[in-house]
């Protein structure tokens, strides 16, 4: 286990793997926000319903439960 992913597991988080699923549902996504790898953390909140930590408003435009 590496030092992140030992701190990682220390707070209680765990990794998130970036599936084929995800990818299909990030592509699909409305073109309210522009960056892929803001669409791909959409389409894993989504798809796993969690919720983002951003303040990035526009997310809310998705449907994606966010805090901040």
């Amino acid at each position: 286990m590496t030092d992140l992913s030992r701190a990682i597991a220390d707070e209680g988080f765990a990794e998130l793997p970036v599936t084929v699923k995800n990818g299909e549902v990030a592509g699909i996504l409305p073109l309210h926000h522009r960056d892929p790898f803001d669409c791909m953390l959409i389409a894993q909140a989504l798809g796993a319903s969690l919720t983002l930590v951003s303040n990035e408003q526009l997310f809310d435009r998705y449907g994606v439960a966010r805090l901040w």
